[in-house]
């Protein structure tokens, strides 16, 4: 069975759950919404978490039959690069991404004006919102999912299924290996820096949209925190950028 395309579905229908019950949770005040909204959140998080964690160990392995492993990744490969293929194409970045967002979400409860401002409108709101656009990366990995396979049809040809998760995999002899323009250190670390700063701008933007929904001039002081955040990674992203020298 594709475990990992199985995680991706269980993820993504976790994570839209999540955002339908906290939307409930606004809209009635009623707690076990709000519970069995941090519940699904749980579950997409981890499932995503689980499903990079998956992929690496695919790209390392140089597990061909995985269409996203045959394409950033080969066995002439260093170690580093077989890893940082993880966001060398757009589905492992969507990947990425969308597990730093998850992150991001679950560290609001943690901080000063998460705890402050946690039981009310304006933050059941924030949170409904950026559950909203962690879903719409949900679905983007589902339709385009990283952990696609190839398996052979009845003509014998290969092909790729995003849906069958019980294809019988096709193995192909080698993999094609990273694009060398990606194949530099720095290129290693700068493009996970980048999707820390995208992602930490998520709640800013959450935080924005509700606070002119509620009329509530408090989304500022949740937004600035994490507005720093995003600066100080987008930043340190650019930063590396810079000493390629290209």
């Amino acid at each position: 069975m594709n475990t990992g395309m199985g995680l991706i579905w269980i993820a993504g229908a976790s994570g839209l759950l999540a955002f339908f019950t906290s939307l409930l949770y606004f809209l009635k005040q009623d707690k076990k919404f709000m519970i069995l909204s941090q519940k699904l959140e749980f579950a997409a998080g981890a499932g995503i978490i689980i499903a990079i964690s998956l992929l690496v160990y695919h790209l390392v392995g140089v597990d061909t039959e995985y269409g996203y492993v045959f394409q950033h990744s080969s066995a002439d490969l260093a170690l580093k690069y077989r890893f940082s293929a993880l966001w060398a194409g757009q589905e492992g970045s969507f990947l990425v991404w969308t597990g730093f967002i998850f992150i991001m979400i679950a560290a609001t409860r943690f901080t000063r004006a998460g705890k402050v401002l946690g039981e009310t409108e304006l933050f059941a709101l924030m949170k409904s919102v950026s559950l909203f656009v962690a879903s719409a990366f949900l679905l983007l990995l589902v339709l385009k999912n990283p952990f696609s396979m190839y398996y052979l049809t009845w003509a014998g040809v290969p092909e790729v299924t995003n849906w069958n998760l019980f294809a019988e995999p096709f193995v192909a002899s080698y993999g094609q290996g990273m694009n060398p323009l990606l194949r530099n250190f720095w290129m290693a670390i700068h493009p996970p820096l980048l999707f820390l700063g995208y992602a930490a701008f998520t709640l800013p933007f959450a935080a924005a949209i509700s606070g002119l929904i509620l009329r509530d001039s408090r989304w500022q002081e949740f937004a600035t925190g994490w507005m720093r955040v995003s600066w100080f990674f987008l930043t340190m992203g650019i930063g590396f950028w810079s000493l390629l020298g290209v």
